[in-house]
């Protein structure tokens, strides 16, 4: 790894995202925090960040309007979900189809999270300072190149199916 994960998180209880803050950088993780639903969207689009722990229930623009938003413009980002309620198939139904990691509840241990976080790093995490990546959408260019050359080859070996 090339750094630090960069972790947004998004709560609107300053509370939380002191104590939170203080954990995630005990851990040796570099945090941005933001407020609102408005704000994580301005953080996301200037500071780039690797993974948003986004609360569920904010005033103005919920969680689950929060990460629409995010999805039009990326897809890929890693998101996990803070909740003070319960995790249940339908609470959460919205959110889990516009693809999160998983769910923290205010309150649990705050290794849950970091187990959380790191699922999430396994998932997607590309350092952004490898040359090998795409700065639009994170992919591994050079992968995507080399699967291509791969299937040539491969083709190129195979009898031909014309008759």
């Amino acid at each position: 790894m090339a750094g630090p994960l960069r972790i947004l998180v998004v709560d609107d209880e300053s509370d939380f995202l002191e104590t939170v803050g203080f954990w995630l950088t005990s851990q040796g993780y570099q945090i941005s925090q933001a407020t609102s639903g408005q704000e994580a969207l301005r953080v996301i689009e200037t500071g780039k960040p690797d993974v948003v722990c986004l609360d569920f229930r904010m005033p103005q623009m919920d969680g689950v309007e929060t990460l629409r938003r995010i999805r039009t413009f990326n897809k890929r980002l890693p998101v996990i979900l803070i909740t003070t309620v319960p995790e249940s198939e339908n609470t959460f139904a919205g959110a889990k189809a516009l693809g999160i990691v998983g769910c923290f509840q205010k309150g649990s241990r705050f290794e849950q999270l970091g187990e959380l976080l790191e699922a999430a790093k396994r998932m997607t995490y590309v350092p952004t300072s490898t040359p090998f990546t795409n700065v639009k959408d994170g992919r591994s260019t050079w992968l995507t190149r080399l699967l291509k050359f791969s299937h040539r080859i491969l083709r190129s070996l195979l009898p031909s199916r014309r008759t």
